[in-house]
């Protein structure tokens, strides 16, 4: 799911919140879990997030390439992705 979430902010036009990402994933994950993924991504410095008014606006701190060594490396160290 991780993977799912890093890539839609990559196709967004800028930073993205939430809830772009969800309707993005097509509304499959709840706003909640859309909202873990990100705290978990924040917290693996994996995205960057700022103050967009009362939520947040995350972007991806990393372009396709470290998107790609990061999947890799979860891969290699055996992390769920």
């Amino acid at each position: 799911m991780e993977a799912q979430v890093l890539a839609a902010l990559h196709h967004a036009p800028g930073p993205a919140t939430a809830a772009w990402v969800q309707e993005r994933l097509g509304g499959d994950l709840a706003y909640t879990t859309v909202m873990t993924i990100l705290s978990r991504l924040h917290a693996k410095q994996a995205v960057t997030r700022e103050r967009a008014g009362r939520a947040y606006a995350w972007t991806p701190a990393a372009d396709e390439a470290g998107l790609a060594a990061l999947r890799m490396r979860r891969v290699l160290d055996g992390e769920p992705d």
